[in-house]
């Protein structure tokens, strides 16, 4: 073995520690940048980061006044003193913002103008950019955006806002005589110079839904229905027919459109509604309120890339876009909409009930119903006690009678004109304010449907055929009473 194998073998275990020596050397060098940065977040979640300067620090209610250019118009807000109204109706002393410039905007959120002025009472830095900068239009800041506020001791503050910086969520910004750029977060910097949509609110309709008592739905042009809320909170449909309507699925509509909101703002004075289909809006509806309130909302074109629907109100132009996902009921057949049931009545209202079916032997029931307890009334069927029950426990005569209330119709015809005689006839003699009320069936020429009449008068119903002779129809249920009876009084 030569010498310098023998020197190798010698020292090879120092050669070896020197590379591991060395490569935790680099790797240190390496990370090195990695651990400050570190450091810095930690020491900026501890409070500690140097370059957060407080820019701005007043009270949010010393400020009485805002200019704000954003660099498309100029937003003036003045706060003012004002009356507010209590739950009551009394009044009391309160403070404001108001707009004074642009016009004809009238749905500003005070929330999102106070806000204006919260952002910049406490207006932080995140950096220190230059103290002595040379060129500002590298910055953005040769012609910034601006906020100006004015404090109740008359001092005004000056928030310029240029570009953004590269690679961060953040602008570069100055204040007052200050020429050093700092930069704020992009978030705060669009709080302090908002556009004045951003300043406006989302909502639609200002009343709650328990305040509506009036509601009106069209649909491609023509008028599909109207209600108003009746003093039992029952709401009850006067067009196409006078009818009770479906009130959860009318309660459910109208709560969608008093919660509907702005998804975003399109177009402030559009020349041609018609191409978000607003000349003629696919959907139309009307509220109005115990107060005497009224709101209309007109649904055009929708929109399936956002899930929206471009809409207007009332009678501005402005075109907006609204979110379909709360919108669920407005596509739903009248038939959803009204009670489908021709005619309800408790049958402790009535005192007597015939049914004529047309080559049947009329049907007459007695009631003698207990006011007080339900399991004392007796019941007389064409002249005999008719309280008993089936197999399954169910008193016969109650779903005989419930067989007759639960009369649905198919559909609505309100342009009929009836003709010819009923083939079947139900007489309700009440014991209440609504005397004798008589239900006719007419049969159409189809031979599947009837019109269905109210005390002489065309409700505007039609009733299918399955009604009075399909399975769990009337004269099933009139055989299996019977049948009960004849057994009882064998």
């Amino acid at each position: 073995m030569s010498a310098k194998s023998k020197n190798f073998k010698k020292y090879r275990g120092t050669f070896i520690l020197l590379g591991l020596v060395l490569v935790l050397v680099a790797s240190y060098i390496w990370l090195l940048p990695l651990i400050q940065a570190n450091k810095k977040v930690e020491d900026e979640n501890k409070g500690e980061n140097l370059e957060a300067v407080q820019l701005v620090n007043v009270d949010q209610y010393s400020i009485t006044h805002m200019l704000i250019n954003n660099k498309e118009q100029v937003i003036e807000l003045e706060y003012s003193p004002a009356k507010g109204t209590n739950s009551d109706g009394s009044e009391y002393d309160t403070y404001l913002w108001f707009l004074k410039q642009p016009e004809g905007y009238d749905d500003l959120d005070q929330l999102m103008m106070r806000g204006v002025a919260t952002n910049v009472s406490n207006l932080v830095s995140t950096k220190i950019i230059d103290k002595e900068p040379k060129d500002l239009s590298t910055y953005g800041l040769h012609d910034p955006m601006s906020t100006i506020v004015t404090l109740t001791t008359g001092e005004k503050i000056t928030i310029k806002v240029g570009d953004k910086a590269p690679l961060t969520t953040a602008r570069y910004v100055q204040v007052g005589d200050d020429p050093t750029v700092y930069t704020i977060k992009s978030y705060t910097a669009g709080k302090i110079i908002p556009k004045i949509n951003e300043l406006r609110t989302t909502g639609i309709v200002s009343f709650a839904s328990t305040e509506v008592n009036e509601i009106s739905m069209g649909r491609d042009g023509e008028k599909l229905f109207s209600a108003t809320r009746n003093a039992d909170d029952i709401w009850v449909l006067d067009y196409p027919i006078p009818a009770d309507s479906n009130t959860e699925t009318v309660g459910t509509l109208i709560e969608s459109l008093v919660t509907l909101f702005k998804q975003s703002f399109v177009e402030r004075d559009p020349t041609d509604l018609s191409k978000y289909n607003l000349v003629e809006p696919y959907y139309e509806f009307e509220l109005g309120t115990i107060k005497g309130e009224k709101k209309q909302i007109y649904l055009g074109r929708e929109d399936k890339t956002d899930n929206s629907f471009y809409a207007r109100f009332d009678d501005s132009k402005e075109v907006f876009k609204v979110p379909n996902a709360t919108l669920t009921y407005i596509d739903k057949p009248l038939t959803e909409i009204m009670q489908l049931f021709t005619y309800i009545v408790n049958y402790k209202k009535v005192d007597k009930l015939t049914v004529k079916v047309k080559g049947e032997p009329d049907q007459v029931s007695i009631i003698q119903a207990d006011a007080a307890d339900s399991s004392k009334d007796v019941f007389y069927f064409n002249g005999k006690e008719a309280n008993m029950k089936d197999s399954e426990g169910h008193q016969v005569w109650r779903l005989y009678y419930q067989g007759i209330i639960g009369t649905l119709m198919s559909s609505v015809d309100t342009q009929a004109q009836p003709k010819g005689e009923p083939e079947i006839t139900y007489i309700f003699e009440q014991n209440d304010e609504a005397g004798t009320v008589t239900m006719e069936f007419i049969p159409m020429d189809d031979g599947q449907n009837y019109w269905c009449m109210k005390n002489g008068e065309y409700t505007g119903m039609i009733v299918n055929r399955r009604q009075f002779y399909g399975k769990s129809g009337l004269m099933e249920k009139y055989q299996t009473l019977a049948d009960h009876i004849n057994a009882a009084n064998k």
